[in-house]
């Protein structure tokens, strides 16, 4: 079996991993740059679709401006 994860950023940015289950706790670290600005207020989306007991943290998004250069 799998569990779905999708992460989104409005319209902007999509990241999506099957996680295969049962399977030991993992680490999956994401790093994107945007290639356009993104409005403020844009929303967040977490979706994550799973099968059986199992346990899942996001742990953090952060977000770093572009340098004004």
């Amino acid at each position: 079996a799998a569990a779905h994860v999708v992460i989104r950023l409005g319209e902007f940015f999509e990241f999506e991993q099957a996680i295969t289950i049962p399977s030991s706790e993992m680490i999956y670290p994401v790093r994107w740059k945007a290639t356009e600005k993104i409005p403020s207020g844009t929303t967040i989306y977490f979706h994550l679709h799973n099968h059986g007991f199992n346990s899942y943290r996001l742990s953090e998004i952060e977000v770093t401006p572009a340098s004004s250069n």
